[in-house]
């Protein structure tokens, strides 16, 4: 899985996965995601995909488990709630 040429391209380096939402791919294989800042994606199919945050660790989610994301750190599930941009635990 590329993210720099997966989804839809919205111009201007900016992409859009339905389920992943919108995001900025950068050459080194980093992405910058709109709501979750810097992430470094390590994936071979959307069924399994690993993300580096600065923030928050090693993060794990699927296409159809997004938004809930296993968090290594803290070994818990977290679901996103964009419309307050916060995680919240299971």
């Amino acid at each position: 899985v590329d993210f720099s040429t997966t989804g839809s391209d919205l111009g201007s380096g900016w992409r859009s996965l339905e389920w992943f939402g919108y995001y900025y791919s950068y050459s080194a294989g980093w992405l910058y995601h709109l709501n979750h800042g810097w992430m470094y994606p390590i994936a071979t199919s959307f069924d399994s995909v690993w993300l580096y945050s600065p923030t928050h660790g090693w993060l794990w989610t699927t296409q159809s488990a997004y938004p809930w994301t296993w968090f290594n750190t803290g070994q818990g599930w977290k679901y996103y709630i964009s419309s307050t941009n916060n995680w919240v635990s299971n």
